[in-house]
């Protein structure tokens, strides 16, 4: 680590009662101390040089030029010093400071810095320590409140060993994120901003103090934003964004570990659907305002929509963030979120009709599966309704029933099947009248099973089914009128066919009952 003459001099205080720096020297760099010795022949410009201003006075007569060398001058007149070595950087020991002390100080300020350094870079390549773990040793010494942010806005990590009376800290401490959207939407800088340059600094419309913002990017996007938060609007001083261009370049190795899909930007109300979805709780009264926010009511009525992309190669060619603000720009009474693989679009009901041809048009020439809810009124039963959804987008094939999209209706029984099937053993659910089919397959080599399901669950239709099997309709006649005689019954006028209609998803169509 080298250190800016800015720094030394803020580390060393108080036994520094005088400095003198030329135009460039607060910034100028050292990485060391040197005793003076009078032999020296080339001043090193990375060193400090400890010494009285005595001996150098023979070799200043002699016209010896000391432009940009750093001297730290012991008992001597500030004034005198200046007047001698006017194109130095100096610093003036205080008479009350030994110099065994001296020595003794500068040594612990370059030792402790190197240490700090190395153990930042450390914790910048070991995958166990957190953003916040690091950003707790870089506040030992950058003495200034500090966040890291992700690119959804959420917190990552944040200084907290002292009582702020900044806002937007204390904002950021309660989680920023979706819950504060008003004031993320009004707060500068921008996300556009802080996308554009490397570093931003303005005077926080929220705080009223001084923020200083640095993107940090990963595999060519942003990754975190590190914010320092001054505790007024004076400008920061340069010892400290000394320090803080260091804590950067270490967070940008810290983020170079993200893994490419983490750094997707989720948009605020895809934050707040994710945590709906996820089981967060989230308060009655915020999703109200949230929902109002979005351009919801809090209880309408909606459908949600669920986008399967097969392949990756179909999810690299949409260009979700292009497609996402497509279907929003066509249909501006939608919001869109992803949740990885999938894509989700929750809409009011009432714009089903020409949500649908819409969405048809926008994905004409791509690979995807689609699936649509039926309709419900509380925004926070989302998660079920998402669950339902993607069992819709599991099933591969459509069946020819819905086209383009998928509709829950279409599939309610298969979903009601398959919800019972996790609760109960499967050979439970079984009836009797498969079992006996099943047997009989099995003796006589026939596909009473297959052929029972096919039926029942094409509303008894002996046209569509022996289409789905393949086979004449006067053979699919004969088939059912072979079933009807072993289980003891007509399908089609029992008061039983809905209960084997039901029970018929839980049998393997294939081979029998599974």
């Amino acid at each position: 680590m080298k250190f800016s003459l800015s720094l030394l001099a803020h580390e060393l205080g108080d036994a520094i009662m005088y400095t003198h720096f030329t135009e460039n020297g607060a910034s100028a760099k050292v990485v060391g101390m040197k005793m003076y010795d009078p032999a020296t022949v080339e001043f090193l410009p990375d060193q400090l040089y400890l010494c009285w201003l005595h001996q150098l006075e023979p070799m200043i007569k002699e016209g010896r030029d000391f432009s940009g060398v750093n001297f730290l001058l012991y008992g001597c007149d500030p004034r005198e010093a200046e007047a001698q070595l006017p194109d130095s950087n100096l610093f003036v020991v205080t008479p009350l400071v030994t110099v065994n002390h001296l020595i003794n100080l500068i040594e612990t300020v370059f030792a402790t810095y190197y240490e700090w350094e190395n153990r930042l870079l450390v914790m910048s390549i070991v995958g166990r320590y957190t953003l916040q773990e690091l950003l707790d040793l870089a506040r030992t010494k950058i003495k200034t409140p500090m966040c890291i942010l992700d690119i959804n806005h959420a917190v990552q990590a944040l200084s907290r060993d002292e009582e702020t009376e900044d806002a937007l800290l204390k904002i950021m401490d309660n989680g920023y994120g979706y819950r504060f959207i008003s004031v993320i939407r009004d707060c500068n800088p921008t996300l556009e901003e802080l996308d554009r340059n490397e570093v931003t600094e303005v005077i926080s419309n929220i705080s009223g103090n001084r923020l200083r913002v640095a993107t940090i990017r990963a595999h060519g996007r942003p990754a975190f934003y590190l914010g320092l938060h001054k505790t007024d609007a004076e400008a920061f001083p340069d010892y400290t964004l000394e320090l803080f261009e260091l804590l950067t370049d270490i967070v940008k190795q810290k983020a170079m570990s993200v893994p490419m899909e983490n750094l997707t930007r989720v948009s605020l109300f895809g934050q707040f659907i994710s945590d709906l979805i996820g089981g967060a709780t989230v308060e009655e009264t915020l999703v109200s305002r949230l929902m109002d926010s979005f351009g919801f009511s809090a209880y309408g009525s909606y459908i949600l929509i669920g986008i399967d992309f097969p392949t990756s190669e179909g999810r690299y060619n949409v260009r979700l963030a292009e497609f996402i603000r497509s279907v929003e720009s066509e249909l501006k009474v939608c919001k869109c979120f992803y949740m990885q693989p999938y894509l989700g679009i929750l809409l009011p009901e009432d714009k089903m009709d020409v949500t649908e041809s819409t969405l048809k048009s926008l994905l004409k020439d791509y690979p995807v599966n689609c699936a649509a809810s039926n309709a419900f009124g509380d925004i926070r039963d989302i998660a079920g309704v998402w669950d339902q959804v993607l069992f819709m987008l599991s099933l591969r094939d459509t069946d020819g029933k819905s086209g383009f999209l998928k509709k829950y209706d279409d599939y309610i029984i298969r979903s009601c099947s398959a919800a019972v099937e996790k609760r109960f053993p499967i050979e439970t659910l079984y009836n009797q009248v498969f079992l006996t089919l099943k047997e009989f397959d099995r003796e006589n080599q026939t596909e009473y099973v297959k052929t029972l399901v096919t039926y029942l669950q094409n509303n008894c239709s002996i046209t569509d089914t022996a289409g789905k099997l393949f086979i004449h309709r006067n053979s699919m006649r004969y088939r059912i009128q072979k079933i009807e005689e072993l289980i003891g019954f007509d399908v089609t006028e029992s008061e039983k066919r809905e209960l084997i209609l039901f029970t018929s998803f839980f049998v393997d169509s294939g081979d029998g009952a599974r």
